[in-house]
């Protein structure tokens, strides 16, 4: 199967979404565990190296993961997924990666407040615990608006933030979007960690007092 690129803002739950995906392509049941912040930092299955021929002092400096820098050296195998804080390089992707897909997270100016939320609470042992300058700089970042090459149009998948916890029917029209990007069909233990998660936001938007989208 092909690899995936889940390419996100930071506290817009790319981590679960990244997942999530590697649930779909093992067809998973086993089910997750979140921590007190409701995140999926924990699962760490999906995670490995995703470069080859990187200068070590590239390496050992957190923000070449989150930069395009990492999309140079990039070395992706079959069924791996790579979650990064970097809008992708289509360019330099289509040169290292052919098959691969990419996701991206996007968000608006409604979810900035939530957004911000989840980079104090989810990220605080590394992002800092500054509120209102988060939501500043949420509202200039570049996912925002995120334009696709028409070469790399049917290999992208864009996901709203809303759209990640917006019910349809008996599940959510982001679990809906990836299964049908990868397609590939979710079992109810995937759908059941989903949910678990949609109920875990619930929770903790309602304890600091932020409605729900």
């Amino acid at each position: 199967m092909s690899p995936i690129i889940v390419s996100f803002y930071p506290g817009t739950s790319g981590r679960f979404l990244s997942a999530i995906c590697h649930m779909l392509y093992h067809n998973n049941t086993e089910e997750i565990k979140w921590n007190d912040d409701n995140s999926a930092h924990n699962y760490n299955k999906f995670y490995d190296t995703y470069w080859k021929d990187a200068p070590e002092y590239f390496t050992k400096d957190i923000q070449f993961l989150n930069s395009k820098m990492i999309f140079k050296y990039l070395d992706l195998e079959p069924n791996k997924i790579m979650p990064t804080h970097a809008l992708p390089d289509f360019k330099l992707i289509k040169e290292k990666s052919p098959n691969c897909k990419i996701i991206i997270i996007s968000c608006n100016k409604h979810n900035f407040p939530e957004i911000a939320l989840n980079l104090v609470l989810k990220n605080k042992s590394i992002i800092g615990t500054d509120y209102h300058q988060k939501v500043l700089n949420i509202e200039t970042h570049k996912f925002r608006s995120i334009k696709i090459p028409d070469h790399y149009k049917d290999n992208t998948l864009v996901i709203m933030y809303d759209e990640i916890y917006k019910p349809i029917d008996n599940t959510y029209i982001g679990l809906e979007k990836i299964s049908k990007f990868l397609n590939l069909d979710y079992n109810n233990t995937i759908l059941n960690n989903y949910k678990s998660y949609i109920e875990g936001r619930k929770l903790l938007l309602q304890k600091n007092n932020i409605a729900n989208i």
